[in-house]
């Protein structure tokens, strides 16, 4: 998505920018990663385009913004409508870049929203999805679903090239079909929505104790969990786990996933999704 003397823009607080040790630079074989302003892990649109504003396109003494990359659910646990993801992809897309999402939370999120994959990806202006399964149901296995053809080749050769073309990988993308068949997916992410807002209720009469004993006590922490889960995203985090194995998969649950129609239309097109 983006040439070596390219660059990255993404939330200061991103995951790529802040737990991959330099890989997002490494596979881009330079590209740089720009931070971006925003309140609870999200991009604001005013930081977005001053960013771009500010840009020196064309001048080859500077990178060149070539890509905008989003977290749905963020690092902080809030979560993107799509009118909001709309509105930062329009600005990109204007600026010529293209627009990741980076989706380790992806089914929170839906499930959260009570948005369809499809409102949160592709029809809101996103062209690729790194789509995180290992948080909610998978083992070893992720998935890159490319909405834009153009990444498509791409995709394939630097996914070999980065040695996540692991021998007998069908067995770690067959874990795909059954998580996203039947909205497996999402009903496991619902579940943690309802045990996240049975623990902030848990924790609302003891937070409350706190601050009426000593309001003057540091509680942030506990406060932000609490609203965290009863407001803007309901969802427990957890850990990065690691991963292994890739394969190229070519199914109908997950077309069926990311379109409108009902599960039971007949596909007339399929797309591939490389698991990494």
């Amino acid at each position: 998505m983006t040439p070596p003397y390219g660059a990255i823009l993404c939330h200061w607080d991103a995951h790529i920018v802040t737990d991959e040790c330099g890989a997002p630079e490494m596979y881009s074989f330079g590209a740089r990663l720009i931070r971006l302003a925003g309140e609870h892990g999200r991009i604001s649109p005013e930081a977005l385009s001053s960013q771009l504003r500010e840009a020196r396109f064309g001048v080859v003494h500077a990178v060149q913004p070539s890509v905008l990359s989003l977290t749905n659910l963020t690092e902080a646990g809030t979560a993107y409508t799509p009118d909001e993801i709309a509105a930062l992809t329009r600005v990109a897309h204007d600026a010529g870049l293209g627009t990741h999402l980076d989706g380790a939370r992806f089914a929170n999120a839906a499930a959260f929203l009570d948005a369809s994959p499809a409102e949160l990806s592709w029809k809101s202006g996103v062209d690729i999805v790194t789509l995180g399964t290992t948080k909610s149901g998978s083992f070893g296995a992720e998935t890159i679903v490319a909405f834009t053809p153009k990444y498509d080749t791409a995709l394939a050769f630097l996914r070999k090239r980065g040695g996540h073309f692991a021998p007998k990988s069908r067995f770690l993308g067959a874990q795909i079909e059954t998580y996203v068949q039947d909205g497996l997916w999402l009903e496991n992410a619902r579940r943690v929505s309802r045990a996240a807002g049975e623990t902030c209720a848990i924790l609302e009469p003891i937070l409350s104790y706190t601050r009426s004993r000593d309001r003057d006590k540091d509680v942030t922490n506990s406060a932000t969990i609490c609203v965290h889960l009863r407001g803007e995203s309901p969802v427990l985090q957890q850990p990065e786990g690691a991963r292994s194995g890739s394969s190229t998969i070519t199914t109908d649950h997950l077309v069926r996933a990311f379109c409108t129609a009902p599960t039971s239309a007949p596909i007339t097109s399929q797309k591939t999704a490389l698991v990494t």
